[in-house]
């Protein structure tokens, strides 16, 4: 479960300390949330993510970092 917490540690080690693992773990939540409006049908592909998303906040948080901040670690670690 993905608790404003772990987004927080996740976010810093990402941005300062630029970790790899942070990054993957970012992006790993950030597919949670885009896929997280559930159907009947959807719900065997809904347990296969690492992360639930249960709070509005960090769902608003994580994607609006996803959006507008991230491409500056992928610039850090691919530049172009």
């Amino acid at each position: 479960m993905l608790t404003s917490k772990l987004f927080t540690k996740l976010r810093t080690a990402a941005e300062e300390k630029h970790a790899l693992s942070a990054l993957r773990e970012l992006v790993r939540a950030f597919a949670a949330g885009a896929h997280a409006v559930e159907t009947d049908d959807d719900q065997k592909r809904q347990n296969s993510y690492r992360y639930q998303i249960l709070s509005s906040g960090v769902y608003n948080d994580l994607m609006m970092f996803c959006i507008g901040d991230m491409y500056k670690i992928l610039n850090y670690h691919l530049p172009l």
